[in-house]
């Protein structure tokens, strides 16, 4: 078999995936599986800016046409400097553990964006994170037989439910969510047979089922309204026009920044929330202020609400600033307007574009969705998927327009 270039990184970024999308089930292949991976990742990728032009102008190009990747070297700027500028907080222990893992989330981004230059790239990686989602089921269907879990559990709560390796039960409730696009796409990239669409449906069955089994509220909330907005979006475009969804998606596009700001207008004067999640939000929004929008630097929403918000656009804007959340912000709106271009020709589309659209509720599921590094790796291939222009287009051609 011939080896093309690039094939190494390939398949040890799919690797990279395969264990962001397991956790800590990966000791049981090597303890130190993730460290490994990546080392052999910064190698690679050092020796393909060192030695290959091509990559070297890509770089340059994605820094002037990529939203995404400019959005990550902003990100790393900003934190980094805000890391050092707090560098002599007695809290300086938690601000590095935080820091860390911001850098890793954004090294997961730049990686993937790099060595994603054809639609198959996008296909192989999103391969990669099914399969990931495939090992969790046989994990799960381990833990609900025979009430043994492979992490540690942290309450009563997690006893009787399932969440392999990934911490708790929202965090695999929101990767089993992120895998629904994957599951949907890689359905319509070519013509199925009857056997196969009956192995599709039960994939999503069994996410749905893995997901109760969680007992995460907003786990099973997201999964039931995805497939409602998805049929409420499909009934628009058919009975009206993609305008009228272009339409519901400004709405909500609009309606949470409103949300956000009313959040922090109403915090600034002190009134207090019925929502625990809410609240989470309102005990860090006056110290936000306090900086001017420049951000309170890795771990400082986590300091001064003595644990995570549970919000990753608020953890976003509270500890990285204005600048940061902006670009973010319009990555999602960008990603919003490129699948409802793409998408709604086909009925599975209307499902994609509703995950696309619930993307912010999905994220206050997991304590710190900012944290979860496969959190980065579904938004970048769905964001290359749709929003490269070298890319973009496939999934309005995959098996025509009928389904």
């Amino acid at each position: 078999m011939k080896i093309k270039r690039g094939d190494g990184i390939s398949f040890a970024i799919m690797l990279y995936i395969i264990g962001l999308c397991l956790g800590t089930a990966t000791n049981y292949i090597h303890e130190n599986y993730d460290l490994i991976i990546v080392i052999i990742i910064v190698v690679f990728q050092i020796g393909s800016i060192v030695l290959n032009k091509m990559t070297r102008r890509r770089i340059r190009l994605l820094l002037v046409n990529n939203l995404l990747f400019k959005f990550s070297v902003i990100w790393l700027v900003v934190g980094t400097i805000l890391f050092f500028i707090h560098l002599g907080d007695s809290n300086y222990v938690v601000r590095f553990l935080v820091y860390r893992t911001m850098v890793i989330s954004i090294f997961t981004l730049i990686v993937i964006i790099l060595n994603m230059q054809t639609v198959n790239d996008i296909y192989k990686y999103m391969k990669a994170m099914l399969i990931g989602m495939l090992i969790n089921y046989f994990i799960s269907i381990y833990e609900l037989t025979t009430g043994i879990h492979i992490g540690e559990v942290l309450g009563p709560h997690m006893i009787n439910s399932t969440f392999v390796g990934l911490s708790n039960n929202n965090n695999y409730a929101t990767f089993l969510l992120y895998c629904i696009p994957f599951i949907l796409i890689l359905f319509v990239r070519k013509k199925r047979k009857y056997k196969e669409k009956i192995l599709f449906f039960l994939l999503l069955l069994a996410n749905f089922y893995f997901n109760y089994r969680t007992g995460s509220i907003a786990g099973i909330s997201g999964f039931i309204l995805i497939f409602v907005f998805g049929f409420i979006v499909n009934q628009l475009y058919k009975k009206f026009s993609k305008e009228s969804v272009r339409i519901l998606a400004k709405i909500f596009a609009f309606g949470y920044l409103l949300f956000l700001v009313i959040i922090i207008l109403l915090s600034l004067d002190s009134i207090s929330f019925g929502s625990a999640r809410l609240a989470f939000l309102s005990h860090v929004s006056l110290d936000f202020t306090k900086t001017f929008g420049i951000g309170l630097g890795p771990a400082g929403s986590q300091l001064l609400n003595s644990g995570w918000i549970h919000n990753l656009v608020f953890e976003l804007l509270y500890e990285y600033g204005i600048i940061v959340f902006a670009l973010f912000y319009l990555c999602w709106v960008k990603l919003l307007n490129k699948t409802n271009e793409q998408c709604l020709s086909k009925i599975i589309g209307g499902y994609i574009f509703a995950f696309i659209l619930l993307l912010p509720f999905i994220w206050i599921s997991s304590s710190s969705a900012l944290s979860l590094h496969f959190t980065w790796v579904n938004f970048a291939l769905l964001y290359q998927y749709f929003c490269d222009a070298s890319i973009s287009g496939h999934f309005v051609h995959a098996r025509g327009k009928e389904v």
